[in-house]
């Protein structure tokens, strides 16, 4: 028996997956192409070999974006070459993901359809995730299998796709990207909570304010208390979906109203984004206690003298 890590979120898109779960499927890409049309060969002959090498009975763990993880499954089929089965649809461009193994996915210690089990920085040391396929020791593979049984790491697959960071995004007129990177804003904001309002500290000091799992909510970007003990919300901007950003928003303080309330205390909440359109401000005069707040990004440059 083998263990393998596949990388199945190419581009971000995490249609790959759905489909994989769903199908009972593992699945790579690179269409039909010859090696003569292929830009990165040896990336390629790497990822088909381990693909050859993988048989009925080994263990593969699906390796999503952003750290994620979508669960781990038994091979019943291997690989063959003849068989090609699409798991994204034919006007989608580049890789379409035809070649297939056939595997039976967990479904009693893995996440539901529907949500992805998070690993935290610390738990990807040791691991390659960046190239197709990846052996893994058993001992990995044991790891993995323990992240994804931990209900309290699951989270709506939809946050996947918040935070991607390509570095060519497609724009058009309607459409507009912050200027920094959704994680480097909140690490700054956490590194002084003070810049988003004076007494703004952790909600928990010991786990600290970034990314927070809300149970079945999802991932609070910054969860804070300010200086009255009520519970703030802080939920990161980075283009021009003010609808997505809202919902998100009120799901997160309608679990913390829920589940984290002190008495007499009232959930807030803060958006915080670069820009601001008319659907934002809309959308955010339907919920109480919700505030905006927009930052500006200086650079600043010094000369230094070339030392002789």
């Amino acid at each position: 028996m083998a263990y393998w890590l596949i990388n199945l979120n190419w581009s971000f898109n995490i249609e790959i997956w759905q489909n994989c779960r769903k199908n009972g499927l593992a699945a790579i890409g690179w269409r039909r192409w010859t090696e003569d049309e292929i830009e990165n060969l040896s990336s390629y002959q790497k990822a088909i070999g381990y693909f050859r090498r993988i048989q009925p009975g080994d263990v593969v763990v699906a390796f999503l974006k952003d750290r994620r993880l979508g669960s781990w499954g038994t091979v019943t089929k291997p690989f063959n070459e003849q068989i090609f089965e699409p798991q994204l649809a034919p006007n989608t461009e580049e890789a379409d993901f035809g070649k297939v193994i056939s595997v039976s996915w967990d479904e009693k210690h893995s996440p539901p359809i529907g949500q992805a089990a998070r690993m935290l920085p610390e738990d990807v040391k040791g691991f390659t995730c960046l190239s197709t396929i990846n052996p893994l020791s058993p001992d990995a593979f044991e790891r993995l299998k323990k992240i994804l049984g931990d209900r309290s790491r699951w989270e709506p697959i939809a946050e996947l796709s918040e935070e991607q960071d390509d570095e060519y995004p497609d724009e058009s007129e309607e459409t507009w990207y912050s200027p920094v990177r959704e994680s480097a804003l909140r690490k700054m904001l956490a590194a002084d909570l003070s810049q988003l309002e004076p007494g703004l500290v952790p909600f928990d000091l010991k786990s600290g304010a970034e990314e927070i799992t809300v149970g079945a909510a999802g991932r609070i970007d910054l969860f804070c208390k300010d200086k009255n003990g009520n519970p703030v919300v802080v939920e990161l901007k980075r283009d021009g979906s003010s609808d997505l950003v809202i919902a998100q928003l009120a799901r997160y303080m309608g679990y913390v109203k829920i589940n984290h309330l002190p008495k007499g205390k009232t959930v807030r909440g803060i958006v915080v984004a670069h820009e601001a359109d008319e659907r934002l401000r809309l959308a955010m005069a339907a919920i109480p206690n919700v505030e905006l707040k927009l930052y500006n990004v200086k650079i600043s440059l010094t000369s230094e003298s070339a030392k002789k």
